[in-house]
Parts: structure tokens; C-alpha cells; sequence
């Protein structure tokens, strides 16, 4: 039988009670990512692993328009000492997460909650029973960092199946059920506010309240063989095990891993109104077999 998730999920800082419905501007994430908030710089620090077979996707769309109009594949390592960034006029404010009650629980949360994604230094990974553990990252693993300094964070998908984390040999297992299948952050602009927005292949725009745009913002692998989600061995089964290089180990510590909770899990077929913004460009991350974009919650940034 599967433990149930009964430990305390900290909240992110800042956090928001309210969500933004209507933004102007909309980035979607997925894949093997990162998230820290730089309690320094006051700005999400978003970083990109450089595992090999995988490739950064990027499509923008003006949302008055169906096709995008810019559109950039090519891998992380060739861009990782690039720096990219999306930074609002002085009047806009700082980035938060939206988090609409204190205490948390996977199983009846709201659904855009942001702590449905995988926070490595929380009680249900490395953290302590009662709080959150800091954990020293490796900075070279993550980069190209995407840095934002306005919007709301939000988890924008959940996954259809559920999952646990448990070790390697399968010890230690906790039921996690749904997890955070896209990420996202939406921005509202009014008047003369502005976004200044610089990604990886040379797309640099000021966005204004004017005209709305989705960004899609992914890393995922582009091959059929990535991963084997029927596996029960959790390091073919998923790609989540990338995150386990981007921290050093705490003394004593077994690395942890996702699992499918089920492996009969079947996934829906595709929505496809939401294919192109929402849903996937290229492979997009199965369902089944999850990149898992995970985060660091303590704050401090993603390191170096």
C-alpha cells in the first residue's frame, strides 16, 4: 500500500491569493527546467538543463494571430552563457506565486496552485519533516537562465496520471498523486506599462498593453527512445532523475525518484484547440513520462 502525503508543503515567497485571468502577456513552461525565486534580486530565476538529448523549443505568438511568429529549437549548451530575460517598467510589480490558501494538500488543491510543482528542498523530497532543507545547487547544470522580474507563477497543467516518489530500490515511497505537468507565469499590463522580453535565438520585443502574446518555453527531448514510460526502473522510466545533478546530496541522504504511481496510467489524447499554445510543440514531455519541472523553494536563486 502507498503512503499518503500528510507532511506540510511551505509556501513560496512572495505569495499571491489572487489569480491573473487575463494577462497580456502568458509564458507556458515545460520540460526539464528549474524555478527559484532571487530573494536578492527579487526576480524567478528559470534555468535549463544541458542534459544532451535534450533541446530548448521556443514559439511566441501574438494571441490575435493563429500561427507564431517566432519560432527557435536549438540546445541549451550552445546559449548557456547567453543572458535572456523578461523585465517589466518600474511601476509593475515584483513576481509572486500563487498560492490561494495557506496549507496545502495535492489531493484538493486548486488546481493552478504553484506548490503542485516538484520542490526539491520540501518535506516530500529532501527537506525536513517539518520544513524546508536548503540545498546547495550546482550552478553549472542550469544555464541558460531565463530571468523574469513581474508576473504571477502558477501551475498551469496537472498531470492526468499520479505519481510517488520513493528511492531507487523502491524504499521509501509517499504518494504524491497529481504533479505539475506545465508551469506558467502571466503578466497583466496596463497604460504605459511594458514588458522588455530577450529569448534564446534573438527574439527581443517590448510587449505593451495594447496586444496580447503567449510564449512557450520548453525542454524536452526530441527523440522516441528518451524514456520508456512501462519501465519500473525509475531512471528509464522518466527524465526527473536530471534534477537529482543539480544539487549536492545531503550527508545521509538516498537520492529520491518519480514514479507512476500506476503503470496501467493511460493519458488522454490531445485537446486540439490547445495543441499549439498549451499543449506541446515538437515531443513534448509525455504525460506518462514526465520531465518534472522542479523548483528550489528556499529562495536564493539557482546558484552562480
Amino acid at each position: 500500500m502507498t503512503a499518503s502525503m500528510s507532511l506540510p508543503i511551505p509556501q513560496w515567497l512572495p505569495f499571491s491569493r489572487t489569480m491573473i485571468d487575463d494577462p497580456t502577456l502568458s509564458i507556458l513552461f515545460g520540460g526539464l527546467l528549474a524555478f527559484c525565486f532571487n530573494e536578492n534580486s527579487y526576480e524567478c530565476e528559470v534555468g535549463v538543463h544541458n542534459s544532451s538529448d535534450h533541446f530548448l523549443n521556443i514559439k511566441v505568438w501574438r494571441n490575435d494571430q493563429e500561427k507564431p511568429i517566432f519560432t527557435w529549437t536549438g540546445h541549451a549548451a550552445t546559449v548557456k552563457n547567453d543572458s535572456y530575460s523578461v523585465r517589466g517598467s518600474a511601476n509593475l510589480p515584483s513576481v509572486h506565486f500563487f498560492q490561494p490558501a495557506e496549507n496545502f494538500e495535492r489531493q484538493s488543491a486548486n488546481e493552478h496552485d504553484w506548490r503542485f510543482i516538484l520542490d526539491l528542498e520540501s518535506p516530500e523530497f529532501y527537506g525536513f519533516p517539518t520544513g524546508r532543507r536548503t540545498l546547495t545547487r550546482r550552478s553549472n547544470i542550469l544555464k541558460p537562465r531565463l530571468r523574469i522580474d513581474t508576473g504571477l507563477f502558477y501551475a498551469a497543467k496537472l498531470s492526468h496520471c499520479d505519481y510517488r516518489r520513493q528511492h531507487l530500490d523502491g524504499s521509501g515511497y509517499l504518494f504524491l498523486g497529481k504533479i505539475a505537468a506545465s508551469l506558467g507565469v502571466n503578466i497583466r499590463l496596463n497604460g504605459s506599462d511594458y514588458v522588455d522580453v530577450a529569448l534564446p535565438g534573438g527574439f527581443n520585443r517590448r510587449i505593451t498593453a495594447g496586444t496580447g502574446y503567449t510564449i512557450r518555453f520548453e525542454n524536452n527531448c526530441l527523440s522516441l527512445d528518451c524514456d520508456d514510460p512501462n519501465s519500473s526502473d525509475p531512471e528509464v522510466q522518466n527524465d526527473f532523475h536530471h534534477h537529482n545533478a543539480t544539487f549536492v546530496k545531503p550527508a545521509g541522504q538516498e537520492l529520491l525518484y518519480l514514479v507512476r504511481d500506476s503503470l496501467a496510467c493511460t493519458e488522454p489524447g490531445p485537446n486540439m484547440d490547445l495543441l499549439d499554445k498549451v499543449g506541446a510543440s515538437l515531443k513534448a514531455a509525455s504525460d506518462r513520462a514526465p520531465c518534472a519541472s522542479a523548483g528550489f523553494g528556499t529562495g536564493g536563486g539557482l546558484g552562480g
